[in-house]
This record gives C-alpha cells, sequence and structure tokens, in this order.
C-alpha cells in the first residue's frame, strides 16, 4: 500500500494506492480521496516552513518503506535535517501533525507496512 501526501490549499491529500499500483480511493475510480484538514494552529508553522523552502529554492521531497513506526522515526529525522535551528519548533509542529495523521490512518486502515511519500511543496 502507498500513501502519498501532498498539501492542497488548507488539506493534505492522501492518494492510497494499492499494491498492483492502481488507486484505491480516487474519485475517477468510483472512490473519493481521503483529506487531512491542516489545523488553524498548525498554518502558520507551515507557512512559515514552506517559505524557507521557497526562499532557499528547496522542495524537500521524502521517500520511506517500512512498518509506520520506521516510517515516523526516519520523517523526524530527515525533516529535522531540511531545517535550520531558527525552524525546528515549526517543523516539529508539522511533524506531529503529519505523524498523527499517519499513525490515525494507519490504524483505520490497518496498515503494518507503508510506503510513504511527502513533498513540501507550496501550490502556486
Amino acid at each position: 500500500m502507498h500513501a502519498e501526501l501532498k498539501q492542497s490549499d488548507r488539506a493534505f491529500v492522501v492518494d492510497v494506492v494499492n499494491d498492483n499500483g492502481t488507486s484505491a480511493n480516487r474519485a475517477n475510480d468510483g472512490g473519493e480521496d481521503l483529506i487531512v484538514n491542516v489545523p488553524e494552529h498548525i498554518q502558520p508553522s507551515l507557512d512559515g516552513v514552506l517559505d524557507y523552502y521557497t526562499q532557499n529554492g528547496q522542495k524537500p521531497e521524502i521517500k520511506l518503506s517500512g512498518s509506520p513506526l520506521n516510517i515516523v522515526s526516519e520523517f523526524i529525522a530527515q525533516v529535522e535535517a531540511t531545517l535550520p535551528e531558527s525552524l525546528l519548533n515549526s517543523g516539529r509542529d508539522i511533524i506531529d501533525f503529519v505523524i498523527a495523521s499517519l499513525c490515525q490512518f494507519s490504524r483505520d486502515k490497518s496498515v503494518n507496512h507503508i510506503t510513504f511519500n511527502f513533498i513540501f511543496s507550496r501550490k502556486q
């Protein structure tokens, strides 16, 4: 199973793709995307981090595969490695939000192995 979270306005869209590469929940396949709304208190942190990446010509892409616990551990390390110390608290706000969403998704779908692609990108 493959989960990809992409920023879409004030929400992250989760596209679930099954093992044979077909989308399991896309609207054009008769299903619907899962939408995870970004809470108001997280938006300033997300904006600050995205502004930093934009100003520095960065578009970090994190690709991970493994158990939810391994994904969480590696996601934390990789996000923190892309940020200056002055933005670590904002980065941790985003990390906490994404981890909570990923854990809820894993519980809801009874997932024990994930291929996780996360791209920090501001919609133009």
